[in-house]
């Protein structure tokens, strides 16, 4: 994943594509002190009404879309995607 600007107030989306993803699941988290789970697979786990996720899209099924909903001033954090084996 890039780097991603967004305006207040706006939706920002955040891109995970993954070729011969196998038995492994895709994650997003929150890279701080200490790091936050954000999606796992296809669940949420924080703030369900910020975070909407959009897993096997695309034509080769094989892109997750985290998507952070009205988004707000704040410090910069970044979010990472990772994968973790079944």
């Amino acid at each position: 994943m890039g780097d991603t600007v967004a305006l207040l107030g706006q939706d920002v989306d955040f891109t995970c594509k993954v070729d011969n993803l196998g038995k492994h699941m895709v994650a997003f988290v929150r890279a701080s002190s200490p790091p936050r789970l954000i999606s796992f697979d296809e669940k949420i786990f924080r703030q369900k009404d910020k975070y909407e996720l959009k897993s096997k899209m695309g034509p080769l099924n094989n892109e997750w879309i985290l998507t952070v909903k009205n988004v707000q001033v704040s410090r910069f954090y970044n979010i990472l995607h990772m994968i973790w084996s079944k």
